[in-house]
């Protein structure tokens, strides 16, 4: 689904169905600011003009359908999603570790974006500051640090249905709401 209205108006599309062919499927819940601790609770996806809710016909990875935002690259490292999440992390900015080791500093520039750093780093064994950097390198440290940035939220919703109701070669898709009227049609 793409939001395609003009204005400020945002939309629950939460129960809304898309029917084929083959079968039907409802839009679920999802998280909307996936909490590290993974406890984030469901709520109604809500799209504004822009948005865009993709859905999969494969399983999440972590059973939950989500809102992107710029961390959650992160869960890519210990969850292998399908699609892939995008890895577009915040990289870790310079004066933030000017103040640990050389060594430190070139291993934390040596990580690429969305990645854990080594297991075993090669690091002095009293480097204490520098291990302690580099543990917040990981989806809890980026969320802490940037959940109030103003972009912090993608404008991408991610639905996993599990279900393979559309025909891969042709298809003609309706979108109803929850009133059962019409919102779309797409053929392909």
């Amino acid at each position: 689904l793409f939001a395609s209205f003009s204005g400020t108006n945002v939309i629950d599309v939460t129960g809304w169905s898309l029917r084929a062919n083959r079968g039907s499927q409802i839009v679920p819940r999802a998280v909307d600011i996936y909490d590290p601790s993974g406890l984030a609770s469901e709520g109604e996806i809500y799209l504004g003009s822009g948005d865009t809710l993709n859905m999969y016909s494969t399983q999440s990875a972590i059973g939950e359908n989500l809102r992107l935002n710029k961390c959650l690259g992160y869960l890519e490292n210990y969850n292998h999603f399908t699609p892939p999440l995008p890895l577009n992390c915040p990289y870790i900015n310079r004066s933030e570790i000017s103040h640990l080791t050389g060594v430190c500093q070139n291993l934390i520039a040596s990580i690429g974006s969305c990645s854990p750093p080594p297991a075993n780093p090669l690091l002095a064994p009293t480097d204490y500051s520098c291990k302690s950097f580099l543990a917040t390198i990981n989806y809890k440290g980026c969320f802490e640090k940037h959940r109030s940035d103003s972009d912090f939220l993608s404008r991408e919703w991610r639905v996993w249905s599990g279900s393979r109701f559309l025909d891969p070669s042709h298809d003609n898709i309706n979108l109803f709401d929850r009133q059962g009227l019409l919102v779309d049609t797409y053929s392909y």
